[in-house]
């Protein structure tokens, strides 16, 4: 297989984990009532337990396993990319609403971008498909932000800190397990996915114990949907993500990401049974189009 035909495939990859990761905004709508962190801790509970069983069957718990010899990135992962992410995160959306800590998570590709340090072939095209997603979110966001909604939380500066923290997070995570799976071609990218599993279980675990509530009630509803973000929205998601991480650069993947909004924002109109407004479908587009420039961006001038 070619390298443009690696990088092809990574491109999808990274797009059909988005499509996954969208889910992770739909099902806590559908869960509305629910405790965050319940949801939280059903949903790498299940990514957890899967990826154990995952590494038992496949006979890949031994010494040599990255389970042993790579824990403490996989600690380290498991924290800024997933379980205490997603916690802090869900904190943030408390403080502070959706709208505002979107927009700030929605920075991702470019602080990726900028983290990361990748030489990018046409850095002037790179620079103006990070400027159309930028905007593309600031109208997305600008639509439902309500010029009174910090009077609305308790705590809206607090919110934006831990928003900007999540931020940090991620970006952290997203160029250091990048270079991991670059790194180390040897550890397979369906057992370092089930590595981080079982380590985003377990650390998530120590979390609820510590700011679990006394009314907890994990119904059969929630074990349920919260088992379709384990599934397709974490291992699944993960899995694609772990390929696309070691074929493209990650100033590239953080791209891609873009694809998360994209259709948390579709899902949520089928579900609420709506059509897109005019500056939602001109956000889709300018955000699609923000994609398509920075994978061009990426490819090298052909002479003649």
């Amino acid at each position: 297989m070619t390298d443009a035909s690696h990088k092809s495939q990574g491109i999808l990859a990274g797009l059909l984990a988005g499509a996954f990761w969208g889910l992770s905004f739909l099902i806590p709508r559908m869960l509305s009532g629910v405790h965050p962190i319940e949801v939280a801790t059903g949903r790498f509970a299940w990514f957890g337990l899967i990826s154990l069983a995952t590494l038992f069957f496949q006979k890949k718990l031994t010494r040599r396993s990255p389970l042993f010899t790579h824990a403490k990135s996989a600690i380290i992962f498991s924290l800024s990319g997933y379980s205490l992410y997603y916690s802090l995160l869900v904190l943030a959306i408390q403080f502070t609403g959706i709208p505002i800590s979107s927009l700030i998570i929605g920075l991702l590709p470019v602080t990726i971008s900028l983290v990361s340090g990748d030489r990018v072939a046409r850095p002037k095209l790179f620079r103006s498909a990070l400027g159309v997603i930028v905007v593309g979110l600031a109208i997305l966001n600008f639509e439902v932000f309500d010029p009174h909604l910090l009077e609305k939380f308790p705590h809206p500066f607090w919110g934006m800190i831990i928003s900007l923290v999540c931020l940090v997070l991620w970006s952290v995570f997203a160029v250091l397990n990048s270079r991991f799976v670059k790194r180390h071609a040897d550890v397979h990218l369906a057992e370092w996915t089930s590595v981080l599993g079982v380590y985003s279980g377990l650390t998530m675990l120590v979390i609820f114990l510590f700011v679990r509530s006394d009314d907890s009630d994990f119904s059969w509803k929630l074990i349920g949907l919260t088992g379709i973000l384990g599934i397709f929205s974490t291992f699944i998601a993960t899995r694609l993500w772990n390929y696309a991480s070691r074929v493209l650069p990650a100033s590239l993947c953080a791209q891609l990401i873009v694809s998360e909004t994209v259709f948390a924002l579709l899902y949520g109109f089928i579900y609420e049974w709506q059509w897109p407004t005019a500056v939602q479908w001109t956000s889709m587009i300018l955000l699609i189009s923000g994609v398509c420039i920075a994978i061009q961006a990426f490819r090298v001038k052909q002479n003649g």
